[in-house]
């Protein structure tokens, strides 16, 4: 029988116990609406990481679900991505940031996108991805 690292079990575990923080009680992750998101509607907010940003436009960006972002270790891991539009004023957050975005559905010239008036920055995960899962 293999076993297991330890280490993977613990991270593992605080990407999970991290995933059920108070923190993120009223936020949705990215899977949660990936399957279906119409179904959600009215102001939204959802957490994600910022994996890239659209080259004509860098108001729009895309948002990977956090949790399998840490599991990954990567920005460009084949998964879902949700497309955002911020619309709000000020700076815009940076690629690797896990923001919530708080927002809702809307038709832009770019198509029906989630469209974004506010976002907080939770942290930056760079550093992690960078670690990598042996350091």
């Amino acid at each position: 029988m293999k076993k297991i690292p330890l280490f993977f079990v613990l991270f593992i575990m605080t990407v999970l116990i991290a995933g059920c923080s108070d923190d993120n009680a009223n936020a949705l992750a990215v899977r949660d609406i990936q399957s279906d998101p119409f179904a959600f509607t009215g102001e939204l907010r959802v957490n994600g990481i910022i994996t890239d940003f659209f080259e004509h436009d860098t108001r729009i960006f895309n948002l990977k679900d956090t949790a399998e972002t840490l599991v990954c270790l990567s920005l460009v891991c084949d998964s879902f991505r949700l497309p955002v539009i911020y619309v709000g004023g000020g700076d815009i957050p940076q690629i690797a940031d896990e923001v919530d975005v708080i927002g809702q559905w809307s038709d832009t010239e770019y198509g029906v996108i989630f469209e974004a008036t506010s976002f907080e920055v939770r942290r930056n995960i760079m550093r992690i991805i960078e670690r990598g899962p042996n350091r």
